[in-house]
């Protein structure tokens, strides 16, 4: 018996005896597992990541038939029986082809340690075999690229890496790397797994949230002296302003990467100019700009980041930009049904796996989801995770690692989780309602079937949304109707009855979580969602159907000024209080619009010039300061 420990292979020679193996955990991350134990062959589930049939092949040419009971070799010899000679060689011939090995990239020892032995990977995905070799080899003349993959194809570990290589290469005095992400669990899990591939090199990494005092970060980037840095854009241009000589860490910087650097260009520009202000100049540092969607016209904004030999990598090109193992649905429902769908999607898929079930539910606003999270968690009794931008930044961080964690739950959040979020095992996602874009769809879909993996994706459009052409936004995309619709809108175990506000506790607050639900959906079809265009009536009854449908017995009056500023003032059936009334309303600053800081475009777009309200909209913006 003889074990290559350490190694993706784990070859059995066998002397004319049973060999009894015990690979510990050297086999159990590769992609086979015929195992020979005291002479019997047993086979192993296999993970579902693809070469099955030619691994299966390898193993039967060269076990010996003598130490064969007969019932694993039976699969193995079909499978070696429907394969071409080629695909079968001796032990020494498995294993991932050279190019798909991390060997063959010429990377530090350390770094191939960590990936066997704490990432315990075998080989790389195909878009890191696309990816690593050009990015690793034009890291030396200082070359900027553009990434375009797809979501859950490991593009996370492909700058780390280039990153990491470049920094034990030349070690800066300062910071060698600097990470920038669009959100705060983005951030935390970019620096776990940077800390993950830096377990056996010489490097510390240190991640900047919000949140927390800016002393507290300033004392443990001194304590720690960094060599990389992950940081939200706003959290790294607050120290940049306030932290006296913060911005000399980075006189060495060697590699700045933009993590979904589409949504960093639209959403983050303000915050994205003064770090640039205050980062020293260009220089000899390198940008990578990674994402799984960068529109032309982010591309046209991103090229004038990068210097004109940039190099574009894309590993998508003209095919669909989700994975292909993503079981992609839609649904059309009433609003006043919407609920009843979402609960009855959630069933069936806990009904599946009962004890291996991973839903995550996004909804276009943080205060529908806290809405729907304490409705389905108060009046229907399930266990709900939330995740969201008015969760406070320490429960963010909670829920996030305790949703990774578990291996059966239901998480309700908004646009916090949806791009670059790897929650390992996710069984299902639902986007209640027309996402504001077909990227945020795109990302949104992502979050399942990472690593090679099966998984579904339903969409639950309103009726009124699809009229308005959401579906002709994605039609290239292998999205088709789901086919147990009706099942999926019937009323089963009466959960209108079970939402109804007659049962809501007086103490609850419920109600003035509707309200605010119903205020943020008013301002999400009229300010912020670019994909449909309902205008002004359309929008009311939109929002009005789906808090109906959550167990609403009425609409709450809006304030005047809302109505005002959104242009929905003389709108049927829209209450609106009176000048001394306090009716609902989402703030104008604060948690309740933060994502808006840098949305003048889509504002422009989303409604309130089509409602004809291009004077207030504009009143809007300066009132904002946007």
């Amino acid at each position: 018996q003889e074990l290559a420990q350490g190694s993706r292979r784990a070859w059995l020679l066998q002397d004319g005896r049973a060999a009894a193996a015990h690979l510990e955990g050297a086999m159990s991350c590769s992609w086979w597992s015929l195992l020979i134990r005291c002479g019997r062959h047993c086979q192993e589930p296999l993970q579902r990541r693809g070469g099955h049939a030619t691994t299966v092949a390898r193993w039967a040419r060269w076990v010996p038939v003598a130490y064969d009971p007969g019932g694993a070799r039976g699969l193995a010899a079909a499978a070696a029986a429907a394969l071409p000679a080629a695909a079968a060689g001796p032990p020494g011939g498995g294993g991932p082809p050279p190019e798909r090995s991390f060997g063959a990239l010429g990377l530090h020892p350390s770094s191939l340690r960590a990936l066997q032995e704490v990432f315990r990977f075998a080989e790389m995905t195909e878009e890191q075999a696309q990816l690593l070799q050009p990015l690793l080899r034009e890291a030396a003349d200082g070359r900027d690229a553009i990434v375009r993959a797809r979501a859950g194809t490991g593009k996370t570990l492909v700058y780390l890496l280039v990153a990491v290589e470049q920094l034990v290469r030349q070690p800066p005095p300062g910071v060698g790397a600097l990470v920038l992400a669009p959100s705060r669990e983005l951030v935390m899990q970019i620096a776990r797994e940077a800390e993950m591939l830096c377990r056996y090199h010489a490097l510390q990494v240190v991640p900047l949230i919000g949140g927390r005092a800016l002393d507290r970060d300033a004392a443990t980037i001194r304590r720690r002296r960094p060599g990389l840095l992950v940081a939200t854009p706003g959290r790294l241009a607050e120290h940049l302003e306030l932290t006296p000589r913060f911005g000399s860490l980075f006189e060495a910087l060697g590699t700045l990467v933009l993590d979904e650097c589409d949504h960093l260009l639209e959403e983050h520009v303000d915050a994205l100019r003064a770090v640039f202000g205050g980062l020293p100049p260009q220089g000899s540092r390198r940008a990578l700009l990674v994402s799984a969607t960068i529109p032309d016209e982010v591309r046209n904004l991103a090229a004038h980041m990068c210097r004109s030999d940039y190099s574009l990598l894309d590993c998508v090109g003209d095919d669909a930009p989700t994975q292909q193992a993503i079981q992609q649905f839609y649904s059309v429902c009433p609003g006043l049904l919407l609920f009843t769908a979402l609960r009855n999607a959630i069933a069936d898929d806990v009904a599946l796996s009962p004890t291996r079930h991973k839903v995550i539910a996004f909804f276009p606003t943080a205060r529908l989801a806290a809405f729907a999270a304490y409705l389905f968690r108060s009046q229907l009794k399930m266990k709900i995770y939330e995740l969201h931008a008015r969760c406070e930044a320490a429960a963010r961080i909670v829920t996030q690692s305790e949703f990774s964690d578990c291996t059966s739950g239901v998480l309700f959040t908004s646009g916090v989780s949806q791009r670059g979020m790897d929650y390992p095992d996710i069984s299902l996602v639902i986007q209640v309602l027309a996402p504001e874009s077909r990227e945020h769809y795109v990302h949104r879909v992502g979050r399942t079937a990472r690593g090679g993996k099966a998984g579904r994706a339903l969409l639950l459009l309103l009726d009124r949304e699809a009229e308005a052409g959401f579906l002709d936004g994605i039609a290239d995309l292998p999205v088709v109707r789901f086919p147990g619709e009706a099942r999926l809108l019937y009323d089963r175990g009466s959960v209108s009855a079970a939402l109804a506000s007659a049962g809501w506790d007086p103490r609850s607050p419920l109600p003035a979580a509707a309200a605010g639900a119903f205020a943020s959906l008013l301002r999400h079809y009229q300010a912020s969602q670019r994909a449909v265009t309902l205008g002004a009536e359309g929008a009311v009854a939109a929002a009005g159907e789906v808090l109906l449908g959550g167990g609403l017995e009425e609409l709450p009056a809006v304030s005047q000024r809302l109505a005002e500023e959104l242009g929905l003032e003389g709108c049927e059936g829209l209450p609106v209080a009176g000048p001394d009334e306090r009716g609902s309303q989402v703030p104008a600053a604060g948690a309740g619009v933060a994502g808006l800081g840098a949305r003048g475009t889509p504002w422009r777009r989303g409604g309130l010039h089509a409602a004809g309200g291009s004077r207030r909209g504009m009143n809007s913006i300066t009132q904002l300061g946007l």
